[in-house]
């Protein structure tokens, strides 16, 4: 089981050289150095002697996999370091093959800049998620006020997607047109500033609802994705089966 103290260990970066270190590797049922470990450690090594800045976003190529039974080498390239910002690429790399390279750029927090953001989404303790908290020592996962994708409801939605991609295959092989037909499959998530109300997250909208116990919320979410899909009587979609159940369950 992975621990705290195993995870602390991994970021104890040695150095080995200007810039460079070598890590261990948290052991692994899976054989290969899981992802967030190989983030953390670059968050570390390009935090290294830059005292007064956090790191404000990481973007990772992960190359290839690693064994958890080999060292990794780290090597930090320093492309800038001012007094606000600064930014670096790190290579995280096994046996002279490269695992994974991030762009890593860090700033720091100055009075006489004038800064203009949304207001963050507040915090959550630990008691908001202690009942769906999943996995166990180091790693451990609780879903705040959105979906989780292990739900059963989800993976219903997900086997239904994916077997009606497969029927759509199944027919162009038929018709002997899968060679010359682009299957283009895309998702709409709602970041942008649309009405809600005329989409399918409606039924993410209320599983989250009744994942936080606001059951009021959920009913209210799931009635209005019912009327939308005329009421569910031309599909059997999971969610619409979900919301019937629901609402007849609350009903007087």
């Amino acid at each position: 089981m992975h621990t705290i103290e195993a995870f602390l260990d991994a970021l104890a970066l040695e150095p080995t050289g200007p810039d460079r270190y070598r890590a261990t590797n948290m052991e692994s049922e899976h054989h290969v150095v899981f992802g967030g470990q190989l983030l953390a450690q670059s968050i570390a090594a390009a935090l290294i002697d830059q005292e007064g800045k956090t790191v404000k976003t990481i973007h990772t190529v992960f190359a290839r996999g690693g064994s958890f039974e080999t060292p990794l080498e780290i090597t930090v390239d320093r492309m800038h370091s001012g007094r606000s910002v600064a930014s670096s690429t790190v290579t995280i790399a096994q046996n002279d093959q490269v695992v994974t390279r991030s762009l890593v750029l860090l700033s720091a927090d100055e009075d006489d800049v004038i800064r203009h953001a949304d207001p963050s989404r507040s915090g959550s303790s630990p008691d908001d998620v202690a009942t769906i908290v999943r996995g166990d020592g180091a790693w451990e996962i609780g879903v705040v006020g959105d979906v989780d994708i292990n739900d059963p409801d989800v993976l219903d939605e997900i086997e239904f997607v994916d077997a009606s991609i497969g029927e759509m295959v199944s027919e162009l092989k038929k018709q002997d047109l899968l060679e010359s037909t682009l299957i283009i499959v895309t998702a709409k998530h709602g970041q942008s500033p649309i009405d809600p109300n005329r989409f399918n997250e409606l039924a993410g909208a209320a599983r989250a609802a009744e994942m936080t116990h606001q059951q009021q919320k959920a009913e209210a979410y799931y009635a209005q994705l019912l009327k939308n899909c005329d009421d569910g009587k031309y599909s059997d979609r999971p969610a619409l089966e979900r919301a019937k159940t629901v609402i007849a369950k609350n009903e007087p």
